[in-house]
């Protein structure tokens, strides 16, 4: 387990350096482990979603646990 979890971390660090997405626009998120999911979880999620294409376009990205980019395109 303990080999699954360094590589996680080491995905969720290193990873979005390199990534193509990002430059994608989307909230900052609220910590390393979480990501935006506790913004999520809080909220009524369609209402969050709405807010977050209104503020950064069509083409939202968001974080989820270990900083892994997930992208919403409207």
């Amino acid at each position: 387990m303990a080999g699954k979890d360094l590589y996680e971390f080491i995905r969720g660090t290193i990873q979005p350096l390199f990534s193509h997405l990002r430059v994608v626009p989307g909230p900052p998120s609220d910590g390393f482990f979480m990501g935006n999911l506790k913004a999520i979880l809080d909220a009524d999620p369609v209402v969050l979603h709405e807010k977050w294409a209104r503020e950064y376009g069509p083409v939202v990205k968001y974080k989820m646990f270990f900083n892994v980019s997930l992208v919403m395109c409207l």
